[in-house]
């Protein structure tokens, strides 16, 4: 099974960019994903270095959380995020980074 077939099913690239490009439309909207994004993204190896480096703990954990701040505040601006289907995905993104990167956050803040 090829990578792109794990991660999109049998609906093509195009069709995934297509579907993110109707809806997300609102000009602020994809402000806040263009830096939310990158945020996110960067914060997760700066969570293994953490530890190594005194002091640095707060620079990834604020990256992620300005991060899910953006996209949040992104999608509630666009009008995608008003079900409790999307605040329950939204809990379960947050809960899942906590239990991957719970260890590394206590090892930072002790």
């Amino acid at each position: 099974m090829s990578r792109s077939h794990f991660l999109f099913r049998d609906v093509s690239m195009d069709t995934w960019v297509d579907r993110y490009e109707k809806s997300h439309r609102n000009p602020i909207n994809r402000v806040f994903h263009t830096f939310g994004i990158p945020m996110i993204a960067v914060s997760i190896p700066l969570f293994l270095i953490a530890p190594l480096v005194r002091g640095f703990r707060k620079i990834p954990l604020s990256l992620f959380t300005a991060g899910w701040i953006c996209q949040v505040l992104g999608h509630l601006i666009e009008g995608k995020f008003s079900g409790r289907s999307q605040l329950t995905v939204a809990l379960s993104i947050w809960c899942g980074a906590y239990c991957v990167f719970g260890p590394f956050i206590s090892v930072c803040f002790y």
